[in-house]
């Protein structure tokens, strides 16, 4: 659902995931057969706002609610389970957490991943735009995570903060330019994991028709 009238605009996304799956296997180093119905009922509502303050000055907010289980994503036998497996529908409200995240490997801690499947999500965060010349665009996002259930390992719900700036600048109405800076400090959610930084380059070219 969607309203658009200036200056304010507002857009409610809901998601709803329903399934049942049914197994019959081996328990390994025995020959009993095991039968398992293993259900789905995940969830995701998203609820974003922007307000034209002045013409070059524009905030805009987000909240962001995702169903989660307890058990870590993990699946038990003869049960329904709520997490939002695979955080991954890029939803674009920040730069790390939300198109990248947390992930851990033997050889190092690097940010790489979704944000933790199963656990459940509730988030929130503040955004601003604001273009002092035509050619200039600054921007500024600021956003809170924390899952609905502990970390089995630390006992703890928050998931880190996280603080995105941009800037864009059009040397002509085909060729501009835009530098990106992101950085997460992760919660106790992941324990003594340290902060990760992102740092983007990009120019664009945007030939017109005929061209």
């Amino acid at each position: 659902l969607s309203y658009d009238q200036d200056p304010l605009d507002l857009a409610l996304i809901g998601v709803l995931g329903l399934g049942r799956t049914h197994s019959d296997f081996t328990l390994l180093g025995t020959a009993r057969p095991v039968a398992a119905e293993i259900g789905y009922a995940s969830g995701l509502v998203s609820l974003t706002a922007g307000l034209t303050v002045a013409e070059p000055l524009r905030i805009g907010a987000y909240g962001l609610l995702v169903s989660g289980d307890d058990g870590f994503g993990t699946l038990s036998l003869n049960q329904t389970h709520h997490g939002f497996v695979s955080l991954s529908p890029r939803l674009g409200y920040t730069r790390i957490f939300f198109n990248g995240g947390l992930a851990t490997t033997l050889q190092s801690l690097s940010v790489t991943s979704v944000s933790p499947d199963g656990a459940g999500l509730l988030s929130g965060g503040l955004n601003v735009a604001y273009s002092p010349t035509e050619e200039l665009r600054l921007f500024l996002t600021g956003a809170v995570m924390s899952a609905l259930f502990p970390s089995p390992s630390t006992g703890a719900h928050l998931l880190g903060g996280e603080l995105n700036g941009a800037v864009e600048y059009h040397f002509t109405p085909e060729l501009s330019a835009r530098g990106e800076l992101a950085g997460f400090l992760p919660g106790r959610y992941y324990g003594d994991i340290k902060g990760g930084f992102q740092v983007m380059l990009g120019f664009s070219w945007a030939a017109g028709p005929g061209a």
